[in-house]
This record gives structure tokens, sequence and C-alpha cells, in this order.
């Protein structure tokens, strides 16, 4: 899993600098990998979207014994038997590096361990938050709260690309109806002002603001500032997006289209939130833009 950084967290998921702080700092005093898949090594779980592998946080934990000698008997057997096995951990063999894919079931401890088998634990996130709570040291406290955050973060970037992923397809498609308006409607191909205008309308009634001024707010270093947007304004993208491919497949006009989708958008999401927290300038910034496209 790629470590996450300050201008992720705060403008794609709403950290506070503070809370954005503590990850990037936390990232690289416990490099510990969230693996995305559940605990049961299926798909990601809903409720508890990372799993851990105990021996990388044994190593964090204990770090007088960082070639794990005493992982199993100090670790294992002191703490797991408090968890319930296939719930909070599932244990898997290894032979050397790999999985054991034999059937181990009918195997003594003796034999498992003449023929070189061990096992890796895969635990969950609470599991591992508790452990950490149990060994009651400062770096048992770090992992802890690196947990909590990284459980917040991870849940919001699964958030985040649930709405953009879609709206970059979205955004195809409003391009392609683009392109069929204007063959249609002016006999010519398509040029970057039609799609710059298309963009330009979207930006500013989802955020009130140009795209110039968006990427400036959410200091983009990119040029693909809807990168750089939380959920929300994704979301709210998005939904003038869809309105718009709809409007133009009606072969509605420019000025139609603006005033549809930003009179829709306003009974649609009447709270909406804006970039900067000045909720006037944003309203300002939208009435303007409205009112010059309709006095053309």
């Amino acid at each position: 899993m790629s470590k996450f950084t300050k201008t992720e967290l705060s403008r794609r998921y709403q950290f506070s600098k503070e809370e954005a702080n503590l990850v990037v700092q936390f990232q690289e005093l416990v490099p510990i990998v969230f693996e995305y898949e559940d605990r049961y090594g299926n798909d990601l779980d809903e409720e508890n979207p990372c799993v851990i592998n105990a021996r990388d946080l044994y190593r964090q934990l204990r770090p007088t014994d960082a070639d794990g000698h005493h992982f199993s008997d100090k670790f294992v057997n002191k703490y797991f038997q408090m968890f319930c096995k296939d719930v909070d951990f599932i244990s898997v063999p290894h032979l050397g590096n790999a999985p054991y894919e034999g059937d181990i079931s009918s195997f003594s401890s003796q034999k498992l361990s003449a023929l070189g088998i061990s096992f890796e634990y895969k635990i969950s996130l609470d599991m591992a938050k508790e452990l950490c709570m149990m060994e009651r040291t400062d770096i048992g406290k770090i992992c802890r709260e690196y947990f909590i955050l990284m459980e917040k973060a991870v849940k919001r970037s699964r958030a985040w690309a649930l709405v953009r992923e879609p709206q970059k397809q979205g955004y195809k498609m409003m391009c392609k109806e683009k392109d069929e308006f204007v063959r249609r409607n002016f006999n010519r191909e398509p040029d970057r002002y039609d799609y710059c205008q298309e963009a330009e309308l979207v930006n500013m009634i989802a955020t009130g603001y140009p795209s110039v001024d968006v990427k400036l707010m959410t200091q983009n270093p990119t040029n693909i500032t809807r990168d750089y947007l939380s959920t929300c304004y994704n979301e709210y993208i998005d939904y003038c997006q869809k309105l718009n491919t709809t409007f133009l497949k009606m072969d509605m006009s420019f000025k139609d289209r603006t005033k549809m989708i930003s009179t829709m958008f306003k009974a649609n999401y009447p709270n909406c939130v804006v970039l900067t927290g000045n909720y006037s300038q944003a309203n300002k910034n939208r009435d303007e833009y409205i009112k010059k496209v309709l006095a053309k």
C-alpha cells in the first residue's frame, strides 16, 4: 500500500492539519503495510478494510527481538488465546516464505516443526489496536494511534474512489456527447474551446469557482484538479456532468443547459459545502457566472 501525502489527506479525505501531520509522521515510524483484503483473504471487507501481518506488528512492538525468535511463545501463545480464530485473526501455514498448500489437520506440533512449517497470522485492525494497548509502551501507543488514523484514511480513500472513478468515465461520456452535439448543430468538428466551456460550466455550478481558482485553492501540483477535491465535491461534479450529458443529447442550448443545471443543483444540494468556507463568495461567483451566460 502506498503512503499517503499531506495534501492527499487534507484535500481528498478532509483530514485536519494535525491528523495529516500525524499520519505522515507515523508512516515513517511505523512502516506496517495494510493489505487490501479482509481477514479471510477475500475481497475488501466493508467494515474492516485492513488486515495486518502479526509478525510485522511484533517487530514494531518488540524491536529488541527484530528477528522474531520469541514471536510464537511470547506473543502468539500469550495473547492470541484472548481472541477468536477466523473472526479476529486467521493463521496461514508457511513453508519457507511461501504458503503451504497441503493438509496439515492431522500434523502434530512436533511434525510441523520437523517439516519446517511455521504460521503467519493476519489480524484484524481492532485486534491490532488491542494488542498495542496490552504492550503498555510508548511504541504501542504510537502504533495504536497510527492504526486509528490509517483506518480512517483507508475508509475515506475507498469512499473517494467510489465517486471519483465513475466521474472520470462520466467526463468522457460528456465530451463524447459534446462532440456529437457540435457536429449536429454547427456542422463542424469540436475544438478545445468546446470542451473547456463544458468543464467550466460544471466547475462553476459545482464549486462556485473557475478551474484556475480551484487549482490554486487545492494546492494541486498537477493538471488533474479533481484528483485533489474531496468526495463531496467530486459528487457535485459528477451530478452536474450527468445532467449536462443528458441535456446535450436533447440538443439544449448552452444557455438553457446552464439555467437547468444550476436550478437542479441548487434544489438537490441546497446546503452544499464550499471550498473556502465562504458561502457568500461561492454563491456570488456562481450567480454572476450564470447571469453572464444568460446575458449573451
